[in-house]
């Protein structure tokens, strides 16, 4: 039999045994979590910089304009990426080079949800709203941009966004401030203005505004046109025929110019040169309206001088056929009072 002694040995060194093993079990365990999480840290690090450069090359391409390469680049990172500022900006303005407005529109409005407030990011939902027609979406960024940047690009696009929505002041302000910022950007500019101007009765605005457009565009026909348009509505028609002459020199088919000119030289009595107008009118569209209506007040005009001329020949002539029978009874009168030689004496 066992004695009592040595079960308490054996049941010792079997703890013992069992104690080791287990040891050994959980240090094991924890050199794999160990080495697991290394080899994690590893692969995490390898993808970051893998993610870094893809980034890199995607902002190089974009740096350089080359926006096939930039979008290849950038979007196979977009899961890690995604939530990066400029990410979205080079990415959708990439696409909006390519016409992509749609996804141009989606990356930089996350651009502007992430703080963006630049230049490209603004222009660039500004112009792609206006390229897919959206002109309430254009205002809506370009207006911003407008008040933030001094770029004449911006105001004339938020100009033309504001025509587009009938808001005429916006366009006017708009195309003022282009003028104001580089006033030889466009002679449109120049011609908006004025527009708005008449159309809101402000002809003297509008006058000084195509002036001053023709400082920067002397041989523009439109500008010299309406110039000479705005003078011969005020009744100066010695002032409108030197814009209009201009008009009609620069652009040899401005139909509205030469009617214009011929009714003009008509005011000032200059049928010679009203006529030359409608020769060349005739020439132009004889069938138009106003063709056939200055022909016509040319040739009626033309008429009633002849008429005028013959009456005052005719009147000419009577005065002097009346001077004449005036002098023949004088003469007759004065020979019939007259002593005959030789009688009564």
């Amino acid at each position: 039999m066992i004695s009592i002694k040595q079960r308490i040995f054996i049941y010792f060194v079997s703890s013992l045994f069992v104690f080791s093993q287990t040891s050994a079990f959980a240090y094991t365990a924890q050199e794999q979590q160990y080495q697991q999480a290394q080899q994690q840290r590893a692969e995490q690090e390898r993808i970051a910089q893998e993610v870094r450069a893809i980034f890199n090359n995607g902002m190089s391409a974009y740096q350089n304009k080359d926006y096939y390469a930039c979008i290849n680049y950038l979007s196979r990172i977009e899961s890690f990426a995604g939530n990066n500022k400029n990410y979205n900006i080079a990415l959708g303005e990439s696409f909006r080079q390519l016409k992509n407005y749609n996804n141009a529109i989606k990356y930089l409005g996350r651009a502007l949800q992430l703080g963006a407030q630049d230049f490209t990011t603004l222009t660039g939902l500004g112009y792609s709203y206006m390229d897919i027609g959206n002109y309430n979406g254009a205002y809506k960024y370009l207006s911003v941009a407008n008040g933030r940047f001094a770029n004449p690009d911006i105001a004339w696009n938020l100009g033309i966004s504001c025509d587009k929505l009938g808001n005429q002041q916006c366009l006017l302000s708009s195309m003022r401030r282009v003028i104001s910022l580089n006033p030889t950007y466009s002679v449109d500019a120049y011609l908006y203005s004025g527009f708005v101007y008449s159309n809101n009765k402000q002809f003297e605005n509008s006058l000084n505004i195509y002036l001053l457009g023709l400082k920067y565009y002397p041989n523009d026909a439109k500008l010299n046109f309406y110039t000479g348009d705005i003078y011969y509505a005020a009744g100066k028609f010695d002032v409108c025929v030197p814009y209009l002459e201009k008009a009609v020199a620069v652009n040899k088919t401005f139909f509205d110019a030469y009617y214009l000119l011929g009714n003009a030289y008509l005011k000032l009595d200059n049928l010679e040169y009203a006529k030359d107008e409608c020769q060349i009118m005739m020439k132009l569209n004889k069938y138009h309206e106003k063709t056939k209506d200055l022909c016509s007040a040319v040739q009626q005009r033309i008429m009633q001088k002849q008429m005028q001329e013959q009456m005052e020949r005719d009147m000419i002539q009577q005065q002097i056929d009346d001077n004449q029978r005036m002098t023949d009874q004088n003469i007759a009168q004065s020979s019939m009072s007259a002593p005959i030689a030789g009688m009564g004496m």
